[in-house]
């Protein structure tokens, strides 16, 4: 019988997801409740007050666009609070149904009760979006071991792997909301990090807007019509930028069934989906 003593749970902007530790080696991502491995951080509320996650409250978005929260991380610990239905709830309430989910699905997997969590953050999360982070991980019924920054645990992993020899190694995360860098020293018996650092307002979803922004003004050259220019602009933006990135996703995967991994690695960049 296998023993899993830690969960380590991922957040980012667009997705969260699951990992396990086993003795020192980390599994692959665990599955969702949906049969994916990523759960994107979307939130619906509905009329009973219940709320809806993930893939689900993704795909009903463009028709419930003003009782979905998404994107809410770049505000931890800002005191900025949503008011959906009629109730109020702040970032941290949010990110609080995430991992409810997230926990959820692991226990579901795993077949067993979880407790504790190892929980990433964005680079640039000073002490206010950390300890909100940490509320919220409490909220969801889960003990925090460590918070880590999001690269640096990119890095981490990365020096798992056995290295016989000193390597300084760059690592970049371009989530859909922020970009954190962060420059560390990897040994065969530690890791050093040099310096890290962060931009919560770029990420795919910047590419997103301005890509379809440039898509519609394309459109409206050629047809004289401009797809933005309705009564219900933003829901109809919000069901043209998935399109937009469900295309390039599928491009994105044909070039990798091709074996072009450059090609689809440029694809999928361009909507914030990574390979």
């Amino acid at each position: 019988t296998m023993r899993y003593s830690v969960e380590e749970i991922e957040r980012v902007a667009r997705v969260a997801t699951l990992a396990t530790k086993d003795g020192g080696v980390f599994d692959a991502r665990l599955v969702g409740a949906d049969g994916k491995k990523i759960t994107p951080s979307v939130v619906q509320i509905r009329e009973d007050g219940s709320v809806l996650v993930g893939e689900a409250a993704k795909l009903e978005m463009a028709l419930e666009l003003e009782n979905t929260a998404h994107f809410f991380k770049r505000d931890m610990g800002t005191g900025i609070v949503y008011e959906y239905r009629g109730r109020n709830y702040t970032p941290g309430d949010l990110s609080a149904a995430v991992l409810r989910q997230l926990k959820s699905d692991a226990e579901n997997a795993l077949n067993c009760e979880i407790r504790r969590a190892v929980i990433t953050v964005p680079a640039y999360f000073h002490d206010g979006p950390r300890v909100a982070t940490r509320q919220a991980a409490e909220d969801a019924g889960l003990e925090v071991i460590q918070i880590i920054n999001e690269p640096t645990a990119a890095a981490i992993a990365y020096g798992l792997r056995q290295i016989d020899h000193e390597e300084t190694v760059l690592v970049y995360d371009l989530g859909g909301g922020t970009f954190d860098i962060t420059l560390v020293k990897i040994s065969p018996d530690s890791i050093e990090v040099i310096g890290t650092d962060g931009n919560h307002t770029l990420g795919g979803k910047d590419w997103d807007d301005r890509l379809l922004d440039f898509l519609c003004s394309e459109f409206h050259q050629r047809r004289g019509i401009n797809p933005l220019d309705d009564p219900f602009t933003s829901p109809l933006k919000t069901g043209l930028r998935q399109q937009y990135v469900d295309v390039l996703v599928e491009l994105g995967e044909r070039y990798a069934r091709r074996g072009d991994r450059t090609a689809a690695a440029r694809v999928l960049i361009g909507g914030s989906v990574y390979d």
